[in-house]
């Protein structure tokens, strides 16, 4: 984000929703159990009832034998009936309240998951390291963009390749390069003395996988008829570029540009041009982000098994680590939506609070 101003904005809507959502799935969750709890006593109070009649009748002395027996199944007749509409009345009624309050928790949960999602989709913290990873599988590529960020925070996100021109179907790096050549082994001839090398065509091998980070891609293309595979790993820094190319097939491996025999006959520009263009396009993924899937906070897993409230802690952290926002970006923030959020967190508002240094504005 561009300030510390905006990344407080996102924190007071899309998380301080995200920890009240969490908490409205919990209590809802809470009181689901509690109403299943209830109703399974209460129904087990109305399966005794029956019990608790015929031991009245068993403590009667007085009465003749035959009226009692007669009363007996008169009254049990009716009582049954009762009971049992009791009972059947009671247990759909129990039941909906729970299932309503069950619903209500999911609905809770999927409106916690879509406000951390919509907070992190727009890269709030400052990130320690971000990789875009790319595989192709059953006709398609599949995608997701990672990152790590300080506070110990991760998280991930899939990413959207249906739409896009070079990865909606397989692809050749012809598309950027034809007649890309990778010599593979030496041979020699009966018309020359020297060796002379063996050509695979690169630009028609596929791109199974792919690793990219700013200035980083690690990249496998496979031939589909002959399953050799060449396994690229192309850098860069400033003006410099750098790259090794290992060649596989049923006969072994090769490293291209460990090989000065095979290197001297590589076309390193154009090699390094094309890799250089599949990097950005890799990386250009990273805008079409389709939904969060994964989210760790001091290792652990945050969209389940972390206490929201934990996260925002740790969010507000990395936003003011010594516990106190500046002058400056408090003055680009709304001061009575600030109080509105804080009241919106009711016992949880001091984490914002102290967190923040806002004593005065609460």
């Amino acid at each position: 984000m561009s300030s510390t101003a905006d990344v407080l904005r996102l924190i007071l809507t899309n998380l301080v929703d995200a920890v009240r959502y969490s908490e409205n799935a919990a209590e809802a969750e809470r009181k689901a159990k509690e109403t299943r709890e209830k109703g399974q006593k209460q129904l087990y109070e109305l399966d005794g009832l029956a019990t608790d009649i015929s031991q009245a009748f068993d403590n009667m002395t007085e009465v003749p034998e035959e009226r009692k027996q007669e009363l007996f199944k008169n009254v049990m007749a009716f009582a049954s009936i009762a009971i049992e509409q009791t009972r059947s009345s009671l247990a759909k009624k129990l039941a909906k309240e729970a299932e309503d309050l069950e619903q209500t928790s999911v609905a809770e949960k999927t409106r916690f998951f879509k406000s951390l999602e919509s907070f992190f989709a727009a890269s709030p913290l400052p990130v320690l390291d971000r990789t875009v990873n790319l595989k192709f599988s059953g006709g398609a590529y599949s995608a997701v963009s990672r990152y790590r960020c300080e506070g110990a925070i991760e998280y991930e996100f899939t990413l959207n390749t249906s739409d896009t021109r070079l990865f909606r179907r397989e692809f050749l790096l012809a598309a950027f390069r034809k007649d890309l050549k990778l010599p593979v082994r030496l041979s020699k001839t009966w018309l020359r003395k020297e060796q002379v090398p063996d050509y695979e065509r690169l630009d028609q091998y596929v791109l199974v996988k792919a690793e990219a980070a700013t200035n980083h891609l690690m990249a496998t293309f496979t031939d589909p008829k002959t399953e050799a595979t060449v396994d690229v790993v192309y850098s860069r820094s400033g003006n410099e570029s750098f790259i090794t190319a290992e060649y596989s097939d049923p006969q072994g491996k090769v490293l291209i540009t460990s090989e000065p025999l095979l290197s001297k006959h590589l076309d390193l520009a154009a090699l390094k041009g094309a890799l250089n263009q599949l990097l950005r396009s890799v990386l250009e993924l990273e805008s079409r982000k389709l939904g969060l899937t994964r989210l760790y906070a001091d290792d652990q897993d945050a969209l389940h098994q972390v206490d929201s409230v934990y996260l925002l802690r740790k969010v507000l952290k990395v936003v003011a680590p010594e516990g106190k926002i500046s002058d400056e970006a408090l003055r680009g923030l709304d001061v009575d939506i600030l109080k509105e959020r804080i009241r919106v967190l009711g016992s949880r508002g001091g984490v914002l609070v102290e967190a923040l240094g806002l004593r005065d504005v609460a």
